[in-house]
Formats: C-alpha cells, structure tokens, sequence
C-alpha cells in the first residue's frame, strides 16, 4: 500500500526510526551551508539562537506583549526558518501549535493574526494541506 503517492509504504511511515536523528530522517537535496562562499554558523550557533528566540517569545505571550513583541520574533523565528538551519520535530511541533492558537485568539490585531497564521503554515512540513476556505464560507 502507498502512502498518498510517495514512496514509502504504510507501515514505513508510521513505524518509529529507531537510530535516526530527531532532527531529520532523510538527507537533504541540496546541503545549503556546504556550497555557500563563506563561512555559516555551525548547528549548535543556531540552535542557541533559536532557543534566544523561543525564550523571548514565550516571555513576550505570558507578559500580553503581541504587538511589537510576539510579531517581531515571529519574524526573525521566519528568518531563522528561511536560512535552511534545522529543528527537532519537538520543537517544531510545539511552535506550529502555538502560533496556531495564537493566530486564533479572539481581540488580537489582525496583523498579528495573519502573521502567526503564515508563520504557523510556513513551519509545517508538506506532508499536510490546509484544504477549503478557513472562514468556513463557500
């Protein structure tokens, strides 16, 4: 049996990785940091400051703080995602979660709103797609 057209079976897909790292289980096409002209941050940089990141944004959540705080991490976390660093699916799984709640808080700015909406899509993996219109509108 196929999974949704890719090419790993059912029970490959659900079985756990035993000895396979948390952060990625297949090998990346293109390996981003080896063919830059320049000398990147190792793993351990960027996980320190993605963890900078997450730590700030919490604190900014529980303090009310959405607009300027929240939204100006939501975008260096966006820019941390774009420079291709990786994050263990734990993390991932807990931000997606969260930027999904907050992007559905009632009284919150409609920037802010669409800001940890598109961050909370952007984040997922292209194993899940949203289908329909979210308002529930036809």
């Amino acid at each position: 049996m196929v999974n949704e057209g890719r090419n790993e079976s059912i029970a490959e897909a659900t079985a756990p990785r035993h000895g396979i790292s948390e952060k990625r289980y297949k090998d990346r096409t293109l390996d981003y940091h080896s063919l830059l002209p320049y000398e990147t941050e190792s793993e351990s940089q960027a996980d320190v400051w993605l963890q900078r990141i997450i730590n700030e944004l919490y604190t900014s959540i529980k303090g009310h703080d959405f607009r300027p705080g929240a939204l100006q991490l939501t975008k260096q976390l966006s820019s941390w995602l774009q420079l291709k660093h990786e994050m263990s699916r734990n993390k991932r799984a807990k931000l997606v979660k969260l930027y999904y709640w907050l992007s559905l808080k009632p009284g919150l700015n409609h920037t802010c709103s669409n800001s940890f909406w598109n961050l909370t899509i952007s984040s997922q993996r292209k194993t899940f797609s949203w289908t329909g219109n979210l308002c529930g509108s036809r």
